[in-house]
């Protein structure tokens, strides 16, 4: 058992650490799934192995195209780590000339991001003043909102159809608000067919950093929040493309984590399931056992179920030859001198396949001392018993002959 669990733990390591490709014809590996999200205009959908998403201001979309769903259990942040990061790979197709990629990052404690970056050498927030370059919101330095990401669309009808209202939805309700990323060029520069984002939660230090890269920037450009995210929850990506006239095929996305997840995911404990011998628990990926559990007073017995020491209803009463579990529904109106030990006749003689066998019960010294004293003390009272009985006959035998020979003499006298 403790091979098999071990190599859950390999497994669940190597997948994190090595990451896992979402497409189309699988979009569920472990703890992380891509979902196509609903589009009324139908024209958002799975085409030559790729999620195809579109933008057009005449036949505007009204949600983001693509969620991510990255499970607390394998992807949350991890506490009490500083270097606790998930990396997001979009891999795109050209097919258009216009290809942006916009980003809203829903984090636990309902914490989240938007983001606006291009594949195609360009993109602006159409704000004042006008910033040419990949864009955040909230700006750099600062601490996260609060509010819900997956509505943000939703939220504002008409958004898909107009550049300025969609970069003031993305802006928390001001596209002046978003702001460039730290490090990041302005004007055009290469085409990328990738982006990769990396969020890195620092539990220790409190803060957040964003790291983006792909062909244009390397080294990524990396902006820090104040104030790290909730750990152990999980969190969400929502992708959508431009509102201009764009098309963008996805044909896999890719995530990978570091220190993140619950520790003990993927971790099993052998265990005897007899709760007096200790628990086996996984505690920060490890696994514990418990202290065993000793019951010293006599006539108590440990509850392998619970761990806990309870009446032993089996077992002799030395004191009183009374039943204390009788109370509780347990044990008979006298106990005996025997008991079932199915326990240990299993674990000794596992031929005997569970069936019960009565072993007699083995005493302390104190214990035999105490009993045996009882029994003397037993065998004393008999015998005080048949002795005052045995004097008590002698004395009327005695009396009875001394009537009849007086009897005999009166008779004697008359005669």
């Amino acid at each position: 058992m403790l091979s098999i669990s071990v190599s859950i733990l390999l497994v669940y390591m190597v997948r994190n650490a090595q990451g896992v490709v979402l497409t189309p014809a699988n979009e569920q590996v472990g703890g992380a799934e891509v979902k196509l999200l609903p589009d009324s205009r139908g024209i958002n959908k799975v085409e030559g192995g790729a999620y195809k998403l579109n933008g057009n201001r005449n036949n505007p979309f009204t949600d983001f195209g693509l969620r991510l769903d990255l499970s607390g259990s394998e992807y949350g942040f991890r506490s009490g780590e500083s270097d606790s990061s998930v990396s997001i790979t979009v891999n795109a197709i050209k097919v258009s000339n216009e290809r942006d990629l916009l980003f809203a990052v829903q984090f636990p404690g309902q914490k989240y991001l938007t983001l606006g970056t291009d594949l195609d050498g360009y993109i602006m927030t159409g704000g004042n003043p006008n910033i040419e370059s990949p864009f955040v919101y909230p700006s750099c330095g600062s601490s996260l909102p609060t509010g819900d990401a997956k509505n943000l669309i939703k939220g504002t009808p008409g958004s898909g159809a107009n550049f300025y209202t969609f970069r003031d939805v993305l802006g928390g309700g001001n596209r002046n608000n978003l702001k460039k990323i730290t490090g990041a060029p302005s004007g055009r520069g290469a085409t990328s067919t990738s982006i990769t984002l990396e969020f890195i939660n620092d539990d220790i230090n409190n803060k957040l950093t964003l790291k983006l890269s792909s062909t244009r920037f390397n080294p990524p450009l990396s902006c820090v929040y104040n104030g790290a995210v909730g750990t152990d929850k999980p969190m969400n990506v929502f992708i959508t493309v431009d509102v201009d006239e764009e098309t963008t095929k996805i044909p896999s996305i890719e995530v990978k984590g570091r220190n993140v997840g619950d520790p003990c995911n993927g971790v099993v404990c052998p265990d005897d399931n007899n709760a007096c011998n200790g628990v086996n628990q996984c505690v920060n990926g490890k696994c514990i056992l418990s202290p065993q559990v000793n019951c010293d007073k006599f006539g108590e017995k440990c509850d392998k179920y619970t761990g806990q020491c309870v009446p032993d209803c089996d077992q002799f009463d030395i004191d009183s030859f009374t039943n204390v579990c009788s109370n509780n529904g347990g044990g008979s109106s006298a106990r005996s001198i025997f008991r079932d030990n199915e326990y240990y006749n299993n674990k000794y003689n596992p031929a005997n396949n569970g069936q019960n066998q009565f072993e007699l019960l083995q005493f302390s010294t104190t214990e035999l001392l105490l009993f045996l004293m009882n029994i003397l003390t037993a065998i004393i009272g008999l015998f005080i018993c048949w002795k005052g009985g045995l004097f008590e006959n002698k004395k009327r035998t005695v009396r009875y002959a001394k009537i009849a020979r007086i009897d005999s003499e009166a008779e004697a006298l008359q005669a």
